[in-house]
């Protein structure tokens, strides 16, 4: 397992109605509770019918006054992102909320590596949260009562970056007050789920140096579990078109979006990666299994102003696997999905992965390069939402063996190696 991984898993993350009535008036005060109640009734099925099958999978018809969201994104696959963070948000208005990041460690980008690597630590952030689109729905008359839409926020908060390695900074547990502003949507999906995406910019202000501040720019991605007070169960037969109940899938074509961009301006250097990616999944006829094909890279380019060095790094990763969706024709019975590639799998593959740096210093360049030849298992669980939509959590265990080479010893090297992957895809279906 991966350094950075071994640290991250050090650390640990009804209403009562009252009715009262007098005897002189006992049959009267029934009529119009029971006329208040089919009212209520009334009203409530008339929205919920007013809502397409996809306002009412993202928990429109609920009124939803704040939110507990514990994101399950401990890891993004191959680019090993740490997010483990428990969040709660509150209505303050119709349009309005607060959202306080009660916990949250995680990664950050710092440019304390003259390599682009990142550091780890704590975050704890306050942020006003604007539901702009909110007052279009006001004047249709459209559910508004809930914590769902695209927004825009402003926010503060507080870090402390852990670092260790001397020659890098001569401190440790830097701290930093991040102001920053973000575009974004928030969803939240039957019931307990959420999702959290967008794009964020800001400041991140250093208490320890001036010169650790950095300017930061980069996508996002929360995804996890949500937990509020809702009054009603949800109808399968409603959020059918939305789950794909009948739908055959032969063939998905599917990119990740998690955490695809990140750029940083730090001490007048730049640190920036991007990660593009595109996966391919073919079902074998009728039955439960399928050829899955992912390749993907990660681009990273950082440039020292203060000193004159550079490094451009490239880390290509393809893995081939079979897939066998070992709960497929229960769920065909049970009519949730169609004869496709909606359900929970284990798989077994084969996976390269590959990391290329070039260094530029002095005039000098400087060349390491590693090749990595694995096994992979893995169990996942995949639901088709919609037409665009995917999502695939997996959990993956790969061994095999990786070849090195040194360009500032010049020596060549081969050994075993494992890594432990828990990858959260978000994407778009093409």
């Amino acid at each position: 397992m991966q350094n950075k991984k071994t640290n991250m898993l050090k650390v640990y993350s009804p209403v009562i109605w009252l009715v009262g009535t007098f005897i002189l008036i006992s049959s009267y005060s029934y009529s119009q509770n029971d006329s208040l109640s089919y009212t209520k009734e009334y009203t409530r099925d008339s929205a919920i019918a007013y809502l397409t099958p996809m306002e009412y999978a993202f928990m429109f018809h609920e009124e939803t006054k704040w939110l507990i969201k514990t994101n399950m994104m401990i890891a993004a696959d191959y680019s090993a992102s740490v997010n483990l963070k428990l969040s709660l948000e509150k209505k303050i208005s119709k349009t309005l909320s607060l959202n306080a990041v009660l916990f949250n460690y995680t990664s950050f980008n710092l440019g304390l590596s003259t390599f682009g690597y990142d550091n780890y630590g704590l975050e704890f952030s306050l942020e006003s949260r604007w539901y702009y689109k909110k007052r279009k729905s006001i004047r249709n008359n459209k559910p508004v009562a809930n914590l769902s839409g695209a927004y825009l926020a402003l926010g503060a908060g507080y870090r402390i970056a852990y670092t260790s390695t001397s020659r890098e900074t001569n401190y440790s547990n830097l701290k930093f007050i991040p102001l920053y502003a973000k575009w974004g949507v928030q969803r939240r999906f039957l019931k307990r789920g959420y999702v959290d995406v967008g794009l964020m910019v800001g400041w991140n202000n250093s208490l320890t140096a001036a010169k650790w501040s950095t300017l930061f720019f980069s996508t996002y991605v929360d995804a996890g579990l949500a937990f509020t007070r809702d009054k009603q169960e949800l109808d399968f037969d409603k959020l059918c078109p939305i789950l794909r109940c009948h739908a055959a899938d032969r063939f998905v074509l599917k990119t990740n979006l998690v955490n695809i961009i990140n750029l940083a301006y730090v001490r007048k250097s730049i640190v920036g990666s991007v990660v593009p990616n595109i996966a391919a999944e073919f079902k074998l006829g009728t039955s439960p299994f399928s050829i899955n094909t992912t390749l993907k890279s990660k681009f990273q380019y950082s440039k020292d102003s203060e000193h004159d060095f550079s490094s451009l790094s490239a880390s290509p990763q393809f893995t081939i696997e079979g897939r066998y969706y070992y709960n497929l024709n229960r769920r065909i019975l049970k009519g949730k999905t169609g004869n496709g590639l909606s359900a929970n799998y284990i798989s077994v593959g084969a996976n390269y992965r590959g990391t290329f740096y070039e260094y530029l210093s002095g005039g000098n360049t400087i060349n390491q390069r590693s090749s990595f030849v694995g096994l992979v298992v893995g169990t996942g669980i995949q639901r088709l939402i919609s037409d665009h939509l995917y999502l695939d959590l997996n959990l993956g265990f790969t061994y095999g063996i990786q070849y090195s080479y040194d360009g500032y010893t010049r020596m060549t090297r081969n050994n075993t190696r494992s890594f432990l992957d828990i990858g959260f895809g978000i994407g778009y279906r093409f």
